[in-house]
């Protein structure tokens, strides 16, 4: 989701916190902050759909870009002060409060902060843009999509997968996960010669433990190694002839996967858990 957003905002560049606080803990097979990612598989795992969705353009920027001004001209430090004393670091509260903005916004144009005056003229590149929706039913079941040239990402609900994706996913278990299928070749997947699917729904340390609201764990942060949820349900496959490997945790190729084709012709893989991995990877014959 950061990358996609990242990538239909035109950004410069994503920074994520941190790799790991502790340097002795690198090797260790498990994560002792939520905010450490070297051995977080629901963070690190997706690094390689990232960089493809954002670095490589996967997502392209969203074609309509607004501006919006912080400051009337001759202002400047007047109004910046008091939007940093009534909001800190929250920009994104300062342009809601200037032109009534919200993050829905962000699904369908780009935004560009100016401080005084709009830049001299568009920027970012033109041409299609990414399709993002974002979407919660009664129930709290969300849905986020994202679909580009080269990338589409979804984080969804099992109890939303078939009316939220239709023909393109469905998400059988766990309850929540997050699914990429991303082009690592820097080509449309429709002419792409290697794609990964990388599916993850929670990641935990081995007997971590819990408060009963979910909110923290105390020092309760288990042991190595780090499992996750591995997902069970179907991804719709781009047109053509496809060989399907699950990748094992060093990243090399390891068992085949069965592709097979679906009520409307197109081919599907199926994941599960028993192929033991959060990456499948996909060949063009």
């Amino acid at each position: 989701m950061l990358a996609s957003f990242a990538a239909a905002q035109d950004w410069d560049g994503l920074w994520l916190f941190a790799y790991a606080h502790d340097p002795g803990q690198w090797e260790s097979g498990c994560f002792r902050s939520f905010f450490d990612i070297h051995a977080n598989a629901s963070k690190w795992g997706f690094m390689q759909a990232g960089a493809a969705i954002f670095r490589d353009a996967g997502l392209p920027p969203l074609r309509e870009c607004r501006t919006v001004l912080l400051a009337r001209p001759g202002e400047a430090a007047d109004e910046l002060v008091r939007l940093h004393a009534r909001y800190g670091s929250n920009l994104f509260a300062a342009l809601a409060e200037r032109e009534k903005i919200t993050w829905r916004d962000l699904l369908a144009k780009r935004l560009a902060v100016a401080m005084t005056q709009p830049p001299a003229g568009p920027s970012g590149a033109p041409g299609e843009g990414p399709a993002m929706t974002w979407q919660v039913d009664q129930k709290g079941h969300g849905t986020f999509a994202a679909a580009g040239a080269g990338a589409v990402a979804w984080t969804l609900s099992a109890a939303s997968s078939e009316r939220a994706a239709p023909g393109q996913v469905t998400l059988s278990r766990p309850a929540f996960a997050a699914i990429t299928m991303t082009a690592l070749d820097c080509l449309p997947m429709h002419q792409s010669r290697k794609v990964l699917i990388t599916a993850c729904g929670r990641a935990e340390n081995t007997d971590m433990v819990f408060s009963q609201d979910r909110r923290s764990v105390g020092r309760s942060w288990g042991r190595a190694p780090a499992r996750i949820e591995a997902v069970e349900g179907t991804v719709s496959l781009p047109a053509g002839e496809w060989e399907c490997h699950a990748l094992a945790p060093t990243g090399q190729a390891s068992a085949g996967v069965p592709i097979q084709r679906g009520a409307d012709g197109k081919s599907v893989v199926h994941l599960s858990a028993k192929w033991g991995t959060m990456w499948y990877l996909l060949t063009r014959k």
